[in-house]
């Protein structure tokens, strides 16, 4: 299936942790929606198999976003994908 792809997200240290990557994700999924995309996929780590520090995000906010894990080629890095054909549009 094509996908977009997020691949990489970067949130200044002092921003962190304060939902910016949530509202990335939501806004990313929003425009993807708009293009009439049929999924949006993305690279996270996965915190709980690498103490690793992520520059992609963390599987866990994807998840509360929707996205689901489709395949996992190394442990600590699954691709998920959110299936834009799903949601009302």
């Amino acid at each position: 299936m094509p996908v977009w792809s997020l691949s990489c997200f970067y949130v200044r240290k002092g921003y962190r942790r304060k939902g910016v990557t949530a509202a990335l994700i939501a806004a990313a999924l929003k425009a993807a929606k708009g293009a009439k995309a049929p999924a949006l996929e993305a690279y996270p780590l996965d915190a709980d198999k690498t103490p690793s520090a992520s520059g992609t995000a963390y599987l866990t906010t994807f998840a509360r976003a929707g996205f689901r894990t489709v395949a996992r080629h190394v442990p600590p890095r699954p691709i998920m994908r959110h299936d834009l054909r799903t949601i009302e549009r």
